[in-house]
């Protein structure tokens, strides 16, 4: 349901026109702010994505991916409290849809 107005600014900017639908919902887990700081930047510059929720530790997450059921979960590899592997297999076993 875009108006004209956003598609015109969505093409000036080489931005795909947001879904009807929505923005998928994007989780970020990092333990470093600034990274996940620009990361939540970056992706919320999109026009069909919009981070939901963020985290820094793994009980963080779980809480998160609970409360907000996120489309999708971006997890950096080393977090200080678990191997973000492992966080992505118990992530996947909650909620087998997320990607």
């Amino acid at each position: 349901m875009s108006t004209e107005p956003q598609q015109k600014l969505a093409r000036r900017r080489n931005a795909p026109v947001a879904d009807p639908a929505g923005p998928r919902r994007v989780l970020v887990v990092d333990d470093h702010p600034v990274t996940r700081r620009g990361l939540v930047q970056l992706i919320n510059q999109q026009a069909d994505l919009e981070v939901c929720a963020e985290a820094e530790s793994y009980e963080q997450a779980l809480a998160a991916v609970q409360r907000e059921r996120p489309n999708l979960a971006i997890v950096d590899l080393t977090l200080k409290d678990i191997s973000g592997l492992e966080l992505t297999k118990q992530l996947h076993e909650l909620m087998p849809q997320v990607p």
